[in-house]
């Protein structure tokens, strides 16, 4: 039987959970990033942007990493990612190359 991860995510948090059966999930893990969360005021600098992103690229590598380590031990075999296409893009820039060919479908979030 083929395991399958599903992984929603934003820039705050990644959810990856476990098809197991037609109508149920298990959570397999909840990853947070609370400076995801952060938003540069009104005024704010360029060097604050940049932190807030350097937070959100080391959140992204995070993830990859640990989908990365759970890929090698087999703990799934297709990825689903449900996600804004910016955060789309920066875990398609983070997964190493064989973790791609394991993502079956990428989902927007249309909310």
């Amino acid at each position: 039987m083929t395991t399958t991860w599903i992984i929603a995510a934003d820039a705050s948090r990644a959810r990856i959970l476990q098809v197991a059966g037609r109508e149920r999930l298990v959570e397999v893990e909840d990853l947070v990033n609370p400076e995801g969360r952060l938003h540069p005021g009104g005024h704010s600098s360029d060097d604050e942007e940049r932190t807030v992103d350097h937070y959100n690229e080391l959140f992204a590598k995070r993830v990859a990493g640990y989908l990365d380590k759970a890929r090698s031990e087999h703990r799934y075999d297709e990825l689903v990612l449900v996600a804004p296409p910016l955060v789309q893009h920066a875990r398609a820039r983070a997964l190493p190359q064989k973790l791609l060919w394991d993502l079956k479908r990428i989902c927007i979030d249309l909310t």
